[in-house]
Parts: structure tokens; C-alpha cells; sequence
């Protein structure tokens, strides 16, 4: 660990001093020099590492606009109208929380097992986002097609009993898509 550490600390230096005598554009975190239409680039080890949290960076408030337009748009397409009981703002608040919530924790899960950023990572929330909300709409229109003259908790039992099966499946093929994208 330490020898890893001394290594990043060589090839941060070694970054510096090589950008030092290239021209730098405009953003100093790139390091890039031209002659004649050429452009000749720094690329290290770590090189892709630097990028990816450059973008990520970048989709941060894309991320955080994409669940607040979900939320907006749960909350127009799940509700009846305006009145007590009708508005679902509350509903569609907590499916996506929910969504949010579980993609920390994959984040979470992922860094503590060891699993290395990727791509495949930055497109996650944006994914999860979708299925997640699908399934929510799902799960409301069953509960709404349900018995109303049953108890409350024999209304839940039968919607979920009629579409649990169908996000049950749709949960366990975007699984498998992902763990099969993951390994190629």
C-alpha cells in the first residue's frame, strides 16, 4: 500500500512536470501541446481515472435535474387531480427517493467490495431512474385496480399479488443485462 501511494505520488509529479513545458489550454487540468496541426497528449496510468472523475463531476447536476424532473412527472401522471387524496406528490417523492436511495447504495456496495469505476457506472442512475419509476407506475395502477370494498392491507395483497410477478421479472432481466454488461 504504501509503494502504491509512492507510486501515485511519482506519477502526479511526473504529470506537473511534463505539463509544465507543454502549453496548457485553457483549462489547467488538461495538459496538451501542438506543432504544426499535431496534437500530442499526456496519458498515464492514472490517466483514465482523471477523466472519469472529470465527467462524473459533470453529470452530477444532470443527475440531480434528471430525478427532479422524474419526480415532477410521477407526480403529474400518478395523480387524479388537485384535491384531498388526489394529489400522489408524496408517492411520487418517496419512489424516487427510493431510487435514489438504492442507487447510493449500490455506489456504496460497489466501492466497499472493491468493484472499480467504469462507465457502465455513469449511466446508472439514469438507468435505475426508469426502471424504478416504471415499476412504481406498475404497482400503482394495480393497487388502483384493486377491490376498494377489501381492508387496506387485502387491497396491497391483491395488487401486488397481480404485479408482482411482472417487476419481479423485469428486476431480474435488467439484473442479468447489467452483470452480463459488466463482465464484457
Amino acid at each position: 500500500k504504501i509503494e502504491l501511494e509512492k507510486l501515485k505520488l511519482w506519477e502526479a509529479e511526473l504529470i506537473e512536470t511534463v505539463c509544465d513545458k507543454m502549453d496548457r489550454e485553457k483549462d489547467p487540468s488538461s495538459c496538451k501541446n501542438s506543432w504544426d496541426g499535431v496534437n500530442v497528449y499526456l496519458q498515464s496510468g492514472r490517466s483514465l481515472d482523471d477523466e472519469l472523475l472529470r465527467v462524473v463531476s459533470i453529470d452530477i447536476p444532470l443527475i440531480m435535474i434528471t430525478y427532479i424532473l422524474m419526480g415532477i412527472l410521477c407526480t403529474i401522471m400518478l395523480g387524479n387531480g388537485c384535491g384531498p387524496g388526489q394529489s400522489k406528490i408524496a408517492l411520487s417523492m418517496l419512489g424516487v427517493g427510493t431510487v435514489m436511495l438504492s442507487t447510493g447504495a449500490a455506489y456504496g456496495l460497489c466501492m466497499a467490495i472493491g468493484v472499480p469505476f467504469t462507465q457502465l457506472q455513469q449511466i446508472l442512475p439514469f438507468i435505475l431512474v426508469g426502471i424504478g419509476v416504471d415499476d412504481m407506475f406498475i404497482i400503482t395502477q394495480s393497487f388502483r385496480d384493486a377491490d376498494k370494498t377489501l381492508p387496506i392491507e387485502e387491497q396491497v395483497a391483491q395488487a401486488m399479488k397481480r404485479c408482482g410477478m411482472s417487476v419481479m421479472y423485469t428486476s431480474v432481466t435488467d439484473t442479468l443485462a447489467f452483470a452480463l454488461g459488466a463482465a464484457s
